[in-house]
């Protein structure tokens, strides 16, 4: 390089320019090293040889070298060597035209830095804007654009850029005939909108306009590409223009996008089109105005694309429009089960990986008709089996979800149902506990599917199926006097009800309805909400409300009532006569005979040990507002676990029931009513092995008085 560079004072013309193109040559070697003997003055001083060979070889060295941004020390000595001042006066002498080509693209290069501005001082800067002003050629225009635009990567950049009435010059660039500057300003105007210190301005010039009329037939794909995604930027960080944007006789023109057959739209121009509709569609106001048909085009963009960027784009539209119940009611059955193929048939990146479990998300928190149709797709079953997946904080919110809104897969899982998991309509469970590895083996059906399989000879499963308090039941209520609170007395089905419960429960021959009414549990359901409400009529406390606060005293009356309650009612046709195990498998086997089925109304047991005892409590727990847990342990154990918050003296205030946590076992065998607090010898004796007394059958009214 030394030599080279001494040989650059030749007064030899062809000497001259074959150095400099044999210094071009190595210089674009990446491996090419350069020394302490480089100097760019020599190569400045040719930019102004009369010979046009040497002033674009001298041009071609600039161009090499300034392309190595990276480098720190060739920036600085080609400053302090006035490197830019000689590529400026070069710009002003329109003698030198041919070279404002290439010297407009090492300015370009020298403006191209995302750490600092150093490179051109702001007079630099006024000359480069001065010099678009003037100039009459489109590629040295379109050149000297695209130095401005660089100079907005930094903050510095832009400030110098916006005393200079850049943005007052951007504006009708936007309506040029050269549509290749049109995409320059675009990416310019982008850097801008993104400073807070800038956006505000571009807002009051509302570019807005001029930008739709870009996305026209006759616009190349590359200029509607520019153009959508400067639209998504501003209204995704102005209100003003979002506003704007939102007008129907602008935003049809992104909408139609999605309406183009996917193999006549440019990927990136399609995602941009939905990023701008999801961003839109954040507004209530924008979801009305828009089609139902909609839904119909995002899920066929769906099913055909087969770019990632344009899935994770269209679920993120998706997840938008669950918010209106419009949109919500028509994501039913068979567009979900689309939705969801689409999800799966291919390979799933990180994105769209996020994208999907963000939509399944709230798409089932906002509908639980979605979450169903997700869970009968094999949705949950899915996901349950990607180890992978269920790591992912995302899916694990998903999972959660879909679970929420299926109770009984919930409980079969994870053998669990917490204090939110309010068991409000239908909902099943095996008598006998299966291995999470069976269960996984096929899809987990919902209650629907579960009433297809009824078969007198599989094992009892056990429904509850729950109807509203103003149903009117066919039978007359003679179930005995229900007295107030005040007398503390539990309520027991008359001794007739409870010998020959099959007389009253209507069923098919073979199947049980999907619209079958469980009326011995609406009437247990109707009987402890009056015990409660006689109890609280002079603590003027609301009952029947899942979301309602409790204090100690309320979890303590409550708990007991139901427990005695339940015990009552499934203590067997005999109460001096013990419970046993044999006893209550002959009686699921004669409901099985009865039914011609195997599944069996929870409703219709007069008999029970710790699973039906603990799910009756669960069930009538959740209606009448009292949190409870339910638990199953090994086989047939189970138990349910409730909140006695510790409190100041009232008046203190009642503490919600989604901070309440599990502090004891509410005894449903041996002293029902009694509360085990968590961690006791007590409890753990009674979770790990429950047994039923010898003398299941109490006296409420003795009992309460405790």
């Amino acid at each position: 390089m030394e030599m080279l560079m001494k040989t650059l004072s030749s007064a030899d013309p062809d000497v001259q320019k074959n150095t400099l193109e044999i210094i071009v040559q190595y210089l674009k070697d990446p491996k090419a090293t350069i020394g302490q003997e480089f100097s760019f003055k020599p190569i400045l001083q040719l930019i102004s040889s009369e010979y046009p060979a040497i002033q674009n070889a001298a041009c071609d060295i600039l161009l090499v070298m300034t392309e190595r941004r990276k480098n720190h020390n060739l920036k600085e000595l080609f400053k302090t060597s006035g490197g830019v001042e000689n590529l400026m006066s070069v710009l002003e002498n329109f003698d030198l035209k041919d070279l404002h080509f290439k010297v407009l693209q090492i300015i370009g290069n020298l403006a191209d830095t995302h750490d600092d501005f150093d490179s051109l001082t702001p007079s630099d800067i006024r000359r480069l804007i001065t010099f678009i002003t003037k100039t009459t050629d489109v590629a040295d225009l379109e050149n000297a654009w695209n130095s401005v635009i660089k100079l907005a990567n930094t903050k510095e950049g832009r400030k110098v850029l916006k005393e200079y009435k850049i943005l007052e010059k951007m504006m009708p660039m936007l309506k040029a005939d050269n549509e290749k500057l049109v995409s320059t300003v675009c990416t310019g105007l982008i850097k801008f909108i993104q400073d807070y210190d800038t956006i505000e301005d571009i807002a009051e010039m509302n570019p807005i306009p001029a930008l739709i009329s870009l996305l026209k037939q006759e616009m190349h794909w590359s200029t509607k590409e520019s153009a959508i995604y400067t639209i998504r930027e501003a209204i995704k960080y102005n209100d003003a223009m979002l506003r704007e944007v939102a007008n129907p006789q602008i935003f049809v023109k992104i909408q139609q996008f999605t309406q183009i057959p996917i193999n006549e739209i440019p990927a990136e121009v399609l995602k941009g089109a939905l990023e701008c509709l999801t961003l839109l569609a954040e507004m209530e106001s924008f979801r009305k105005l828009l089609e139902p048909t909609t839904v119909l085009d995002i899920i066929r963009i769906l099913e055909e694309t087969l770019e990632d960027s344009v899935r994770v784009a269209a679920l993120n539209f998706l997840n938008q429009l669950v918010h209106d119940k419009l949109f919500s009611s028509m994501m039913t059955e068979g567009p979900i089960c689309i939705v969801w193929e689409t999800i799966t048939r291919n390979s799933l990146s990180v994105p769209t990986v996020t994208a999907a479990a963000h939509f399944i998300e709230t798409s089932s928190r906002n509908n639980s008709t979605i979450a169903v149709a997700f869970i009968k797709c094999g949705a949950l079953h899915w996901m349950l089996q990607k180890k992978d997946l269920k790591k992912s904080p995302t899916w694990k919110s998903a999972i959660n979800v879909l679970l929420s809104n299926h109770l009984s897969a919930k409980f079969a899982y994870t053998a669990r149902l917490e204090f939110t998991d309010v068991i409000k309509e239908q909902f099943y469970c095996r008598r006998e506990g299966m291995s999470v590895e069976k269960q996984m083996a096929e899809k987990f059906p919902v209650y629907e599917e579960i009433l297809q399989t009824a078969d007198e000879s599989m094992k009892p499963i056990y429904l509850v199926n729950i109807i509203s308090d103003n149903v009117e039941l066919k039978r007359k209520s003679n179930s005995g006097s229900i007295k107030s609170a005040g007398s503390k007395t539990a309520v027991m089905l008359p001794a007739e009800d409870r010998k020959n419960s099959s007389a009253k429960f209507s069923v098919s021959n073979s199947t049980i309805s999907k619209n079958i009414k469980d009326e011995f549990l609406a009437k247990y359901i109707h009987q402890v909400k009056k015990l409660l409400e006689a109890e609280d009529q002079m603590k003027q406390t609301k009952i029947g409300d899942n979301n309602s606060a409790l204090s100690d005293n309320d979890t303590k009356v409550r708990a007991k009532l139901i427990a005695v309650f339940v015990c009552n009612q499934l203590s067997g046709p005999d109460p001096n006569f013990p419970c046993t195990s044999h006893y209550i498998n002959l009686h699921i086997q004669q409901l099985k005979t009865e039914l011609h089925s195997n599944l069996i109304p929870v409703g219709m047991l007069r008999a029970g040990l710790a699973l039906e005892r603990a799910l009756l409590f669960k069930v009538l727990a959740d209606q009448v507002g009292l949190p409870c847990a339910l638990e199953r342990g090994q086989c047939s154990q189970a138990w349910v676990e409730v909140c006695l918050p510790v409190l100041s003296p009232p008046p203190s205030p009642y503490l919600p029931t989604t901070l309440l946590k599990p502090s004891h076992i509410v005894d449903l065998l041996h002293t029902p009513g009694a509360l085990l607090q968590l961690g006791s010898y007590a409890a753990n004796k009674y979770s790990v092995s429950p047994r039923l007394s010898a003398y299941d059958n109490i006296d409420a009214q003795n009992f309460l008085k405790h």
